[in-house]
């Protein structure tokens, strides 16, 4: 099942704090859902590597990753 990052709330606050501009948009605009696959790790590896291809291409790629990997 994919949720909101448990983070998300807190990375938005320092984002705010961090820059004027970045805080004014994210008043301005109403996010769109943010979810999570799983861990931390596993979604910044899947955030990279779906960035420049298409989804199918990611999740072929991913399956490969994963197949010779004993964990991430």
């Amino acid at each position: 099942m994919k949720t909101t990052p448990s983070y998300w709330e807190e990375a938005k606050a320092h984002l705010r704090k961090s820059d004027s501009i970045i805080a004014e948009l994210i008043d301005q605009y109403e996010e769109p859902p943010l979810h999570s696959k799983g861990e931390l790790f596993e979604t910044l590896v899947r955030s990279i590597v779906g960035q420049q291809i298409s989804a199918i291409a990611a999740d072929a790629i991913w399956n490969r990753l994963t197949n010779r990997m004993e964990a991430i």
